[in-house]
């Protein structure tokens, strides 16, 4: 069984990986955009936030997300102490 903190951890993680999808248009365009929301998703389910913060960032480029989503990948990168995509998305959730 899982360390307690480590399953509230991926709580929070899984919270910001899945909110950041909130801030970009209900529908997605055809084609990349609907195949990375796809596997996007498929990491979520299998809690491999790694590959999802990943897939997000993928998104989030072809969709010219808001700053809200990339404060999102920011918070989920904090709390995987990924140092610098953390520092890539703070850039990002500026603009």
């Amino acid at each position: 069984m899982p360390n307690p903190e480590l399953v509230k951890s991926w709580a929070v993680t899984l919270r910001h990986l899945a909110a950041c999808r909130f801030y970009l248009p209900e529908l997605l365009p055809m084609g990349d955009a609907r195949s990375i929301e796809r596997e996007l998703a498929h990491y979520l389910h299998h809690n491999e936030f790694g590959l999802a913060l990943g897939e997000a960032d993928a998104l989030g480029e072809l969709c010219s997300a808001p700053g809200a989503f990339w404060k999102e990948l920011q918070l989920a990168a904090r709390n995987m102490n990924m140092v610098e995509e953390e520092k890539l998305y703070a850039k990002r959730s500026e603009s």
